[in-house]
């Protein structure tokens, strides 16, 4: 499938589950690991960035005029919205940071540079979130009805809906609009009051989501490859934010129709089904390896066009509960030009990247790589002591005589796969 159409699919899927309440985090992981996308690499974080910037203006876009109708028809209108919303948005930086904190030097402790991706990338943690979250929705959508709802926002309601914000930030899979509005109608607030007031906090937040996003960037990646890289992402960056800002106004007219005419447990029902499905997807995607078959071959693979071809891909055996696993390979590029590998991808970890281990001082220390040059006419060799392939968040052990699939992008050859042996080697 062409870049192209990928960074379509992905924008028009992040577009739109951004603004519904079916949490846009589960669709998004799930879309790049069916496409074979990797998320850790500078393009893609810069595309993901770019797609949340183009939901944000549709947000706008969508909610300007009920906007400057309700909160900016006067002074005093505008001082109360301003100062509901940054009491909401406070409690949730405290709670959502503060429970960021907690799962990386609790949760997470001793595993190194660990980050509470690490932990809700899981596709059956995104599972139980979504179905977390699709009954809260019914729940709410239930409870709806019953009575007369209030018309304006106070200041325990703004205390409330900023926490429950702030718990939905590190959980991927809890839509943060399903909760946000789920937990206004349960405290009785009207249900477009609620849709303004939610999506106005969105609005406020995302900003601070792109920086730290662009922050991680430019934290994880040199800046000049990262820069090199992000070239040739500017143009189908620009055209998925496009495609994002379609499909996130397209998304909140819907919302807004199923919301105001007692549709909203609906929504609910839907998370419920997603999380069976990617509950399922996750049990695929991380099969486990399984005995190699006398007629396949993990000796190469060739991109026949580019000249390109990986050769000799292996992994040791790792032991039970290990969370991590190298892969080392050699890349052939007998053509006349040189290449990149781009990206790497497997079904067997959640996480496939790129590092080199290096002698500084004395000691050996280990950093991540935005990509690996293959000169033309050269062999580039993957090696325990240098340049190599780490599996992190395995979904089972490696077990000698196995052998699992692991997906190299080429810049210009493509998309190469291999199947890596896994077997002890000295």
């Amino acid at each position: 499938m062409p870049l192209i159409v990928k960074v379509l699919l992905l924008a028009v899927v992040q577009g739109a589950c951004e603004l519904l309440p079916v949490s846009s985090s589960a669709h998004v992981i799930v879309a790049e690991r069916l496409m074979g996308l990797d998320p850790t690499s500078p393009g893609m974080t810069f595309l993901l960035v770019m797609l949340h910037t183009g939901t944000m203006f549709a947000c706008i876009a969508y909610f300007l005029g009920a906007w400057r109708e309700r909160y900016f028809a006067s002074w005093p209108a505008f001082v109360s919205f301003a100062k509901l919303l940054v009491l909401a948005t406070a409690c949730t930086g405290v709670v959502g940071l503060g429970l960021k904190f907690v799962i990386e030097h609790l949760v997470l402790r001793g595993q190194g540079k660990a980050e509470v991706e690490q932990l809700f990338g899981n596709l059956t943690l995104i599972a139980v979130a979504l179905a977390c979250a699709g009954l809260l929705i019914v729940w709410s959508g239930s409870r709806a009805s019953r009575g007369r709802p209030r018309d304006a926002v106070g200041t325990g309601d703004a205390i409330v809906i900023g926490i429950v914000q702030g718990l939905c930030l590190p959980f991927r899979g809890f839509s943060r609009s399903g909760a946000t509005i789920s937990t206004g109608l349960l405290r009785g607030l009207d249900r477009a009051l609620l849709e303004n007031f939610s999506f106005a906090l969105a609005v406020v937040l995302t900003p601070a989501v792109i920086v730290i996003e662009g922050h991680r960037l430019l934290k994880a990646h040199a800046p000049g490859a990262a820069g090199a890289d992000l070239g040739g992402w500017a143009g189908l960056a620009l055209l998925g934010m496009a495609a994002s800002f379609v499909a996130g106004w397209l998304a909140l007219k819907w919302l807004s129709r199923w919301l105001e005419n007692g549709r909203w447990h609906l929504f609910g029902y839907y998370c419920l089904i997603a999380a069976v499905g990617v509950f399922l997807a996750g049990r695929v995607l991380a099969a486990p390896a399984v005995p190699a078959a006398p007629a396949a071959s993990a000796a190469s693979a060739a991109s026949a066009a580019a000249g390109v071809s990986v050769t000799d891909a292996w992994a040791r055996p790792t032991p039970p509960g290990a969370a991590a696993a190298a892969v080392y390979f050699s890349i052939v590029n007998r053509g006349q030009l040189p290449d990149r590998l781009l990206s790497l991808s497997t079904p067997v970890a959640a996480r496939a990247q790129l590092h080199e281990t290096t002698q500084v001082e004395g000691a050996m220390t280990m950093r991540p790589l935005t990509a690996l040059d293959c000169p033309a006419g050269s062999t580039v060799r993957a090696a325990p002591d240098g340049v190599h392939v780490m599996l992190e968040q395995l979904s089972a052990p490696l077990v000698a005589g196995g052998e699992f699939p692991l997906r190299f992008e080429f810049r210009d050859a493509g998309a190469v796969t291999v199947r890596v042996r896994v077997e002890a080697r000295e």
